[in-house]
């Protein structure tokens, strides 16, 4: 089974919260993905890294492709640049330049900013692909939320690991099914 691991940097904006962190009873687990959420709308200034990684979990510690970003977002307002490709959402309009092969593609403001990557906050994506959902404590200041998905999703299972009093995320693991074992989507 193949997995990508995406890496959170050290945020660079200040961000503090006074919650505590308590367990999560079996049932509130989707309330883990809004509190993340919430935090995320709550700050109007964040600047962080990114490591994307790609490795086998049979050997997580050999790394097939690897890919830095940098993000920031201010109101609203997103910039991030993914190896040589720059993603800049405005108030009005998206803007993708693909420095490799000077390109510069300009369309209407799609809203683009789910952290999750995928619409795990909708109900029919979760009844069609979501087998179950649960919350564990790694340890005092680190939280994984483990979403299993059914047979034939695109993905075997997701990761959030995240700090239980900021509820920022530390990182986020996509677990592919084995080659034999993915049902074509389209």
């Amino acid at each position: 089974m193949k997995y990508l691991y995406i890496l959170l940097g050290l945020f660079t904006g200040l961000v503090s919260s006074a919650a505590q962190a308590q367990e999560v009873p079996k049932g509130f687990e989707l309330m883990e993905l809004v509190n993340i959420s919430q935090t995320y709308l709550r700050y109007p200034n964040l600047s962080f890294d990114l490591i994307y990684t790609y490795t086998d979990s049979s050997n997580p510690t050999v790394v097939y492709e690897e890919v830095q970003a940098k993000c920031k977002m201010q109101n609203g307002r997103t910039w991030s640049k993914i190896d040589s490709v720059e993603f800049v959402q405005g108030n009005m309009y998206n803007v993708v330049v693909y420095h490799n092969d000077s390109v510069i593609m300009v369309n209407d403001r799609v809203e683009q900013n789910s952290i999750f990557q995928l619409p795990l906050m909708d109900s029919l994506f979760r009844e069609a692909n979501v087998d179950s959902l649960e919350v564990s404590r790694l340890n005092d200041s680190t939280r994984a939320l483990l979403i299993h998905f059914k047979p034939g999703a695109f993905y075997k299972s997701y990761q959030i690991k995240y700090h239980p009093y900021t509820y920022l995320i530390r990182s986020i693991t996509y677990f592919l099914p084995d080659e034999e074992n993915v049902t074509a989507c389209g």
